[in-house]
C-alpha cells in the first residue's frame, strides 16, 4: 500500500491502482543509538551483519524467496520494536533476534545461541522453540542461497 512507503522512498505511483506505489532504496540513516535502543529493550545485542546489512540501505516489503524482512524504514528501530511486540512471548529467554517473516507460515530469527544461524518458528506449532527448522549458518550464507536460486530460475526460463 501507499500508505506504507515513506515519501523520501517513494519511487512512483502505480497508474492503475492510485493506493499502491514503488519504493526505491535509499541510503540508510541508522546510528548506533538506533542499534542501541533495540538492544537495551531486546536485552540482547543484535548481530554486526545485520546491522551493517540495516545500515546500507532502507527498503520495504523486501522478499527473497519465501522470506519477507521486516521493513527497514527511517523509522526502523521503532517499528521494529513494534513489530517484535507482536510475537510477544516468542524471543523472551530465547536468545532470539527476529529479522522477517516466512511468508503465512512462521517468523524468521537469528539464533545467537549458535552464532548467528538463521532459523524459523513455525506459526503453527505456536512459534516453539522446539519446532524450529534451521534456514542457514549466517544472513550470508542465506544471501548466497537466494542467489543460486536466482540463477537456477534464470537457467530455468532459458531451457
Amino acid at each position: 500500500m501507499l500508505t506504507e512507503i515513506p515519501t523520501e522512498m517513494l519511487d512512483r505511483i502505480d497508474p492503475n491502482s492510485p493506493d499502491w506505489g514503488f519504493w526505491k532504496p535509499i541510503p540508510s540513516i541508522l546510528m548506533d543509538a538506533d542499534f542501541a535502543r533495540v538492544e537495551n529493550h531486546l536485552n540482547l545485542p543484535l548481530p554486526s551483519i545485520f546491522k551493517d546489512f540495516l545500515t546500507y540501505r532502507h527498503f520495504v516489503n523486501f522478499q527473497m524467496g519465501d522470506i519477507m524482512l521486516f521493513d527497514n524504514k527511517p523509522s526502523w528501530s521503532f517499528d521494529y520494536l513494534r513489530k517484535v511486540e507482536e510475537y510477544g512471548l516468542v524471543i523472551e529467554g530465547n536468545s532470539l533476534v527476529p529479522f522477517g517473516e516466512v511468508v503465512d507460515i512462521g517468523l524468521v530469527c537469528f539464533d545467537l545461541r549458535f552464532g548467528e544461524q538463521l532459523i524459523w518458528l513455525n506459526r503453527e506449532d505456536g512459534y516453539s522453540y522446539h519446532g524450529k527448522q534451521v534456514l542457514a549458518n549466517s544472513l550470508g550464507q542465506l544471501f548466497r542461497q537466494f542467489e543460486n536460486n536466482l540463477f537456477d530460475w534464470k537457467n530455468n526460463l532459458s531451457k
